[in-house]
């Protein structure tokens, strides 16, 4: 089991390489990337391991709801007479079996929660890092415009080339930090500060990553996995919560005007409602079954949705901004209620596990709550890097309950 456990490793800590990771680069119909090989890798040695070897039947209860919802996606490329999608269905289905690989590592007592905790962190310190580095020799994505990615200028998109999928990812280590904090305990502030100065330090780089990254939906992950995290651990820190954004607002122009910018539809916020109005428009063409698992592209160009300038849509062409409604275009009502359960069966047992008093939870409820909020405005839950921290903190904390979401 230690092979996949490397693997494993190797692929959480890929996933920093974003774009640069991927071959060919910007390819906008299929690529592979080295997080694909490993991952892939990892889960046919533990397939391996658990079926010809140990002979390991038992699986997480929700390994069957999100089964179920890999079935409807194969199904909605039949019933769409257009299997063009069909690759990028096996890449899902590859980054969420990690709810599996995660499972299985961690009843294993190979990978605990701690030291998952810790590679999301060091995924983020990296991203942030390479994001500065980037703010000062590469502020401008305007030169790759032509090969379809948005022209974001003096924004922090680190290798993601995507400041609202980088400010998202980088929510989940930030997040994880100040849980970490706010549960620490110490003797005097001197014993606090030393012994918590990683995570100390690690907050402020990522909160200042996040802010830099100027992305709405990364601000509403940001302030509301906070809010959260505070109600349900510490309450008095929620009156310098609300008063934060305010004083951002106040002292550092560029983030008003972002903000305003959500209120006067900015041309970012045209964007956003014309790709609603996209997948909206597909969805009605077919409400049951949808147009077929990423078959946006060919869908949007037989109902001439493509925008004038750009045959097949550009790089973004395949997607939608809101999970949501990718969900309900690619695989209709069916599939929009099976994922639905799935997530909602999730967020209920980490609800159930903090009544009974397993402080962690608070976390697992604002980081999951936090990027499902977030997915309404982008589609963070289908991009593969959020994919992978999604389902193997899934998978950890099943494991962890040895399968019955109460750890």
């Amino acid at each position: 089991m230690y092979l996949p456990f490397f693997l494993f490793i190797g692929a959480i800590l890929s996933v920093t390489l974003g774009e640069f990771g991927q071959f060919p680069f910007a390819q906008t119909t299929f690529s592979v990337s080295i997080t694909d090989v490993l991952l892939l890798a990892g889960l046919v040695f533990t397939l391996i391991w658990n079926t010809a070897i140990k002979k390991e039947k038992k699986v997480p209860q929700n390994l069957y709801w999100l089964t179920g919802f890999w079935l409807m996606g194969f199904l909605s490329l039949l019933f769409s007479f257009n299997l063009s999608g069909i690759f990028y269905l096996l890449r899902f289905i590859i980054y969420s079996s990690v709810f599996y690989l995660v499972f299985y590592l961690t009843r294993a007592r190979i990978l605990g929660r701690s030291e998952l905790f810790s590679l999301v962190k060091i995924d983020c310190f990296i991203l942030a890092i390479a994001g500065f580095i980037q703010l000062l020799v590469f502020p401008d994505l305007d030169i790759y415009s032509i090969l379809g990615y948005d022209p974001h200028k003096f924004r922090l998109f680190s290798t993601f080339l995507d400041p609202n999928f980088a400010g998202t990812f980088l929510n989940f280590g930030f997040l994880i930090a100040v849980y970490e904090l706010l549960n620490a305990k110490a003797e005097s502030f001197k014993k606090y500060f030393s012994e918590n100065r990683y995570n100390i330090g690690l907050s402020l780089l990522l909160f200042v990553s996040i802010i830099l990254t100027f992305s709405r939906s990364a601000y509403l992950m940001l302030f509301g996995g906070l809010f959260i995290l505070l109600l349900l651990s510490k309450r008095l820190l929620l009156v310098p919560l609300f008063l934060l954004p305010l004083v951002l607002y106040l002292i550092y122009p560029p983030f008003a005007l972002r903000i305003e910018g959500g209120f006067d539809i900015d041309t970012s916020a045209a964007e956003r409602f014309y790709s609603w109005e996209k997948g909206l428009t597909l969805f009605q063409s077919s409400p049951i079954f949808g147009v077929g698992f990423n078959n946006i592209r060919d869908a949007s160009e037989n109902l001439n949705l493509n925008k004038t300038f750009s045959y097949d849509g550009g790089n973004s062409g395949s997607g939608i901004d809101s999970s949501l409604i990718f969900i309900m275009a690619t695989t209709g009502i069916v599939g929009t209620l099976i994922l639905g359960i799935f997530a909602a069966r999730i967020i209920y047992q980490f609800a159930k596990g903090f009544l009974k008093k397993k402080p962690v939870n608070a976390l697992y409820l604002a980081l999951f709550v936090g990027v499902w909020i977030n997915s309404f405005f982008i589609n963070s839950l289908f991009f593969p890097p959020i994919l992978i921290l999604v389902f193997a903190l899934a998978g950890n904390y099943y494991g962890l309950a040895d399968g019955e979401g109460e750890a």
